[in-house]
């Protein structure tokens, strides 16, 4: 996961795959410190979604 963050910019897939992996990996405040990253951007909504799960595994409502 760090490849992307090395990348200087990043298309809004990308991102929702990052978010994504993240999720999957366990990294719960990583899927949230990259969305705060990049909340202006349009993502896909599977990009949301793991933003989402993310917040209420963390029980941030």
């Amino acid at each position: 996961m760090s490849w992307f963050a090395l990348k200087s910019a990043l298309s809004n897939n990308q991102i929702a795959d990052w978010l994504q992996i993240a999720l999957w990996a366990g990294q719960d405040k990583q899927v949230i410190t990259v969305y705060n990253r990049y909340r202006h951007q349009q993502l896909p909504a599977r990009g949301y979604a793991a933003v989402a799960v993310a917040y209420r595994n963390l029980q941030q409502w």
